[in-house]
């Protein structure tokens, strides 16, 4: 038995390295996207979350999908690399434009949530004029999206502080998915044995902060303005 699953697995690598440009990136990402479209996809139900947190997710499954063709398909030295990046980045900046305008619905009051949520726009915004100079790399995002985060952290803090429902599940999410970039600093000898690399496995690190988001989307309950006690 144990001689039939090294065959297969063998097998199964053999292909991957034949057929995926990236086999470990590719496959990764595969999976990423499939939770994250899965996710949002039952976030999708009517009366499930808020509609801001399925966009969320959706853009953030969508980017993981097509990162799964893009390295599966599109060489390093690939002409098409570059405009394929882009792409991915920009779905990925509209996801976190998207949760910063769920975030700020589900812990604001409605008042203000509606002057504040349409500022998610802005990061996408900048990165796009980054990538229309040329700047298109993960740090150029990361950096246009840098007081969006900041926001996002904030609120779910501020929600946290007061005891809101689901405010510590949203926390959690954002916190996860923050420390899931620590795993592109392991070593690549680290990971060798696993056949992953840190790109892989950041990829994979991401999909317990997706899966307690879609935990916190459901269960987070709307900002309620404290009721004062009567004189």
């Amino acid at each position: 038995m144990r001689t039939g699953r090294a065959r297969w697995r063998n097998v199964c690598e053999h292909l991957a390295v034949r057929f995926l440009a990236e086999p470990a990136n590719s496959l990764s990402d595969a999976l990423l996207g499939a939770v994250s479209l899965g996710a949002a996809a039952a976030l999708g139900r009517p009366g499930t979350a808020d509609p801001a947190f399925t966009a969320c997710l959706g853009a953030m499954g969508s980017a993981a999908a097509w990162g799964a063709v893009h390295h599966a398909l599109i060489t390093p030295t690939s002409r098409l690399r570059s405009r394929s990046w882009t792409a991915i980045a920009t779905m990925l900046a509209g996801g976190i434009g998207f949760l910063f305008a769920a975030s700020a619905r589900a812990t604001l009051p409605a008042p203000t949530a509606r002057q504040v949520a349409p500022l998610g726009a802005i990061g996408p915004a900048v990165y796009l004029a980054f990538a229309a100079s040329g700047r298109r790399d993960m740090n150029t995002m990361v950096a246009a999206q840098g007081l969006s985060m900041a926001g996002v952290v904030g609120m779910w803090i501020a929600a946290t502080a007061r005891r809101q429902q689901g405010a510590s599940l949203g926390l959690t999410a954002v916190v996860l998915s923050a420390a899931a970039t620590a795993a592109r600093s392991i070593p690549p000898s680290a990971l060798a044995k696993v056949k992953l690399d840190p790109d892989s496995a950041y990829h994979l690190a991401q999909i317990p902060g997706v899966l307690v988001l879609a935990c916190a989307a459901r269960g987070v309950t709307p900002y309620r303005q404290p009721v004062p006690y009567p004189a």
